[in-house]
């Protein structure tokens, strides 16, 4: 009894453990399939198992011996299934894709194993029984945990092989219940039938379920719909089946109704839309990606246009949250089989995209943005695809565009900026990359690069050479809302042993506000020896009382103003630079693209200019190696 009883325990969990999984919702996906396959072998294992302990030891001289062959082969059939199912589940989570030809070559070692242990039923190879000696193993005993170690190598082998395709806890999630199953192979060696053993493989269960398995790590936080890491593995298995339709819509201005209504209301609101979509669309899976953004997919059959119509019906009447009504407006996006996406992480990255486009265009209402027939979400992931590289690999340039001093045109300063290239070495626009660095949250580790890069400028001799007093950098508004902004900065400093005096910092106009964080950020670098600049004052809601808040030095007039002026002439720039030089700045124009804006300019009191007129922005290098020869 002290023998077998130690299964039970095993059993018991793992019979919880299944009703628990079958109980929560789970993705109609291979990865699944073959995890409950997994179980339901654990489970016909150890419950084999249990009875050829029992019956072995207790039994075998009142039962007959051939039906005791016969349930000590189901175990040990069981136990090479269970571990080709392992195998398995590595081919899927290495996205190791297997053709029919393929799995039958797979299966040889399962398929000439199970021979051997079927045929110990006459010839006793694995294993033999006798009212005398019991249960004896055979010699080919072996071969049986050779076969379960033969598939635990092959899936060393593929995670290996694809190791750089995976995050490291998911390599090492793999390579740990695989190696707990080959210490599970070789204490059998020594204790063929020892009920412990059956707690390597139990877990190795709970291995995969924490790491891969979990319905909780794909469900949605609101309305227990499936979330974005469930429409990658869908999408991941649908692409390379070629068959799947899928129906995104966004709510309309949702930031902004979120800030009218209230967070309460608005998540009651996703709620309410949840509950409508499960019950209109029982067959189909439904997924919430945050902010907003639904997904409605199928891998066979899918209406689009249909459901469409009656979302966009239902859209308008209100959703009725805590006595408020919420009015809202779905924009669509729709995407197939058909499209020429090969991933999954790029096709999500495209309809996110798509949808945030339509989400704040007053072109895309009751109209569908075909995500398959448009180039210009290509271009985005393109210049995403470029940027990523570029930060990855710390690729980022530093281009450098002159300041001159408005009464003597001598240059005395310059403005950092940051320009990447994509695959053929061509600049891509800052108008594109930038915005898409400030949502992936590329920005933060874009703008340390250029910072670095721009501290080893001026500490070299390539800077004293130009004569130049300082370098302006700017600081992005994702930038300034970081809390170890300062340390940051500091650190680099001082990890370059520059000097700080020769960095002035620029802030624009949207990045201030009353943030307690951005002006603790800036008074640290202060002190630290920075200098700061407003930059592109007037594009926003201008605000001179907020001014005194910040240690600016400098004030930069945006582009937009200098050219409105000198094209529309009227008080409001002649006022505005009397009153900020009045309260102690200096004012840089920027935009200068003639002659005649310069003398405009510096009719008006600027005291530095900036714009083509004296240079585009050029490499670094070249910057220093031009202005060099002037001094």
């Amino acid at each position: 009894m002290s023998d077998y009883v130690i299964i039970i325990p095993g059993m018991t969990a793992l019979l919880v453990f299944y009703i628990y999984y079958l109980s929560k919702p789970r993705l109609p996906i291979n990865q699944n399939r073959v995890f409950l396959a997994i179980l339901a072998a654990e489970f016909l294992c150890m419950t084999s198992e249990t009875a050829v302990v029992m019956l072995n030891s207790d039994y075998i001289r009142t039962m007959n011996l051939h039906l005791l062959s016969f349930i000590n082969i189901t175990f040990f059939t069981f136990y090479i299934c269970r571990s080709y199912l392992f195998f398995l589940f590595t081919c899927i989570i290495t996205k190791t894709r297997l053709s029919a030809v393929k799995k039958w070559i797979t299966r040889i070692p399962m398929l000439i194993t199970s021979v051997i242990i079927i045929s110990s039923f006459w010839n006793g190879a694995v294993f033999s029984l006798s009212e005398k000696r019991g249960f004896r193993t055979g010699p080919l005993f072996p071969a049986v945990l050779i076969c379960v170690i033969l598939y635990a190598l092959i899936s060393f082998g593929l995670i290996t092989v694809k190791r750089k395709n995976h995050t490291r806890f998911e390599w090492a999630s793999c390579t740990a219940y695989n190696a707990v199953l080959v210490c599970g192979a070789l204490g059998r060696f020594i204790w063929p039938l020892h009920p412990a053993l059956s707690v390597f493989c139990f877990l190795s269960v709970i291995i995969c379920y924490l790491s891969f398995e979990n319905p909780d790590i794909f469900i949605s936080d609101r309305g227990g719909v499936f979330n974005k890491r469930a429409l990658r593995a869908v999408l991941d298995e649908s692409i390379h089946n070629g068959a799947y339709r899928a129906l995104g819509f966004v709510l309309r201005g949702y930031i902004d109704e979120r800030a009218i209504y209230g967070s309460t209301q608005m998540d009651r609101g996703v709620e309410l839309i949840i509950e409508y979509l499960k019950e209109k669309y029982p067959k189909h899976l439904l997924f919430y990606l945050r902010n907003g953004n639904f997904v409605i997919f199928d891998s066979e059959a899918l209406n689009i246009y249909a459901i469409s119509e009656e979302l966009y019906a239902r859209f308008q009447q209100p959703w009725r949250t805590h006595d408020v009504d919420i009015f809202l407006t779905p924009s669509f996006v729709k995407v197939g089989a058909e499209s020429k996406i090969r991933s999954a992480d790029t096709l999500i990255d495209n309809m996110l995209m798509a949808l945030e486009k339509v989400g704040s265009s007053n072109v895309y209402g009751k109209e569908m943005y075909d995500l398959d027939n448009t180039g210009e979400i290509d271009e985005q992931v393109r210049v995403k695809g470029a940027l990523e590289y570029a930060v990855d690999n710390d690729l980022a340039e530093v281009f450098l565009q002159p300041i001159v001093k408005a009464d003597t045109g001598d240059v005395i300063a310059a403005e950092a900026l940051a320009r990447i290239r994509d695959e053929e070495g061509r600049l891509i626009s800052p108008a594109k990359f930038i915005p898409i660095a400030e949502k992936s949250g590329y920005i933060n580790m874009l703008g340390e690069q250029v910072f670095e890069k721009v501290c080893r400028f001026v500490n070299s001799n390539a800077f004293s050479k130009t004569g130049l007093q300082f370098v302006n950098v700017n600081l992005s508004p994702i930038q300034c809302m970081r809390a170890d902004l300062s340390t940051r900065f500091i650190e680099i400093i001082k990890k370059c042993k520059s000097y700080p005096e020769r960095i002035h910092l620029e802030i624009t106009e949207q990045s201030m506000g009353d943030s307690s964080i951005i002006i603790k950020q800036v008074e640290i670098l202060k002190n630290a020896g920075f200098q700061f600049a407003l930059d592109d004052y007037g594009s926003g809601y201008s605000n001179l009382t907020r001014l005194k808040y910040y240690p600016f030095l400098n004030v930069k007039i945006d582009m937009d103003v200098v050219r409105d002026h000198c094209e529309n002439k009227s008080p409001f720039l002649p006022n505005l630079i009397t009153v900020l030089k009045q309260l102690g700045y200096t004012i840089t124009a920027e935009g200068i693209e003639t002659r005649s804006m310069a003398e405009e300019m510096r009719a008006l009191g600027c005291d530095y200019l900036q714009g083509f007129y004296y240079s585009k922005p050029v490499p670094m290098e070249d910057f220093a190696m031009y202005y060099s020869r002037m001094y």
